[in-house]
């Protein structure tokens, strides 16, 4: 899960922006630098991961997230994580089958339980909040 973010340069999330998250993977803390490569206010949002300190990077082609905003209704919004790689060689494939898939359906599952979570809380306490999750769903 991502404790913290850090865009270089202080800027602003945008299609070619790079950052550096401190994060818990698994019980395991590192880092990773991403690249956006999707941006479009209020709808999506996505990252590419360029290097990371706990060996995806090696294992993993093409390794990127993104984050879908569609609105329900106006309480609600659908959140959806997608997540893709490629795996490289015969590591990358072990450890998709392995590890990988397992434990990146459970950081999206966190992930979106986690912003249910703020998303209820933020609208408990401010009627006229713009995001309210009405469901948790996962991309397959």
């Amino acid at each position: 899960m991502v404790k913290t973010c850090e865009i270089e340069s202080g800027g602003r999330e945008r299609v070619g922006a790079v950052r550096t998250c401190a994060v818990d993977f698994g019980g395991k803390t590192g880092q990773t630098v991403e690249r956006c490569i999707e941006s479009v206010p209020n709808r999506t949002l996505a990252h590419r991961i360029e290097e990371d300190s706990f060996g995806f990077s090696r294992l993993l082609a093409d390794f990127w997230f993104s984050f879908s905003l569609e609105p329900e209704s106006l309480e609600a919004t659908r959140v959806r994580i997608e997540t893709h790689y490629d795996p490289n060689g015969i590591g990358g494939h072990l450890m998709s089958a392995l590890m990988a898939k397992r434990q990146f359906r459970h950081v999206r599952k966190t992930a979106l339980s986690n912003l249910k979570h703020l998303a209820e809380s933020t609208s408990a306490g401010n009627p006229a909040a713009l995001l309210a999750v009405g469901s948790v769903s996962e991309a397959p």
